[in-house]
C-alpha cells in the first residue's frame, strides 16, 4: 500500500475518533444532567453509552497503531517518532490540509471532552459530600448520642418523629 493510502486511512481514523469524541461529550453532557437530577436509571443508560464509546475508542486505538507500523516502515523510522505532526509534513495537497483541520479538531474535542468529565468529576464529589453530610444528619436524627441527666443516668435523647417534621 502507498504511503498516501496509509495516510488517507490515519485521516479516516481521526475522523472517526472525533466522532466518537464528540458522542463522548455528548454523554458527559447528559450524565451531568442527570447528576443534577437525581436520575440513577439514566446515569445507569449513560454509563452503558459511555462504555460503548470506550470499547470503540479502543479498537479504533488497535488500527491507528497498525497505520502507524505501516507507514513508519514504507518511511523507514521508528514507530515512536511518528506523531501527527509528522504525518502532516509528508501529506500533499488536499490530504495534508485534510490532516491540519482534523488535528485542530481532535485538540479542540479532546479539550472539549477534559473539560466536561471535570466539571462532572466535581459535580460528584460535591453531591458525595451533600449526601454524606444529609445521612449524617439523619442517623442523628434516628440514633442521637446519648445525654446524661443531673443524676448521672442516660437520659432519652429520641428525636426519630422529627425526621418527618424536618421534612416539611
Amino acid at each position: 500500500m502507498s504511503l498516501t493510502r496509509h495516510i488517507s486511512e490515519m485521516a479516516d481514523i481521526l475522523s472517526r475518533n472525533i466522532e466518537l469524541y464528540e458522542q463522548m461529550a455528548e454523554q458527559l453532557n447528559k450524565e451531568r444532567h442527570d447528576f443534577v437530577s437525581h436520575s440513577v436509571e439514566n446515569l445507569n443508560e449513560n454509563l452503558k453509552r459511555k462504555e460503548a464509546i470506550v470499547l470503540k475508542l479502543g479498537t479504533l486505538e488497535e488500527t491507528r497503531q497498525r497505520v502507524v507500523r505501516s507507514v513508519a516502515k514504507v518511511v523507514e523510522v521508528d514507530k515512536k517518532e511518528l506523531t501527527l505532526l509528522k504525518l502532516i509534513e509528508l501529506a500533499t495537497g488536499p490530504l495534508k490540509e485534510r490532516l491540519t483541520a482534523l488535528r485542530q479538531k481532535l485538540k479542540e474535542v479532546i479539550e472539549k471532552t477534559n473539560e466536561l468529565n471535570y466539571f462532572n468529576r466535581g459535580l460528584i464529589e460535591r453531591l458525595m459530600k451533600l449526601n454524606y453530610a444529609a445521612a449524617e444528619r439523619l442517623q442523628n436524627l434516628i440514633e442521637p448520642e446519648d445525654t446524661y441527666v443531673r443524676h448521672g443516668k442516660a437520659g432519652s435523647n429520641l428525636k426519630s418523629g422529627r425526621i418527618v417534621e424536618q421534612t416539611f
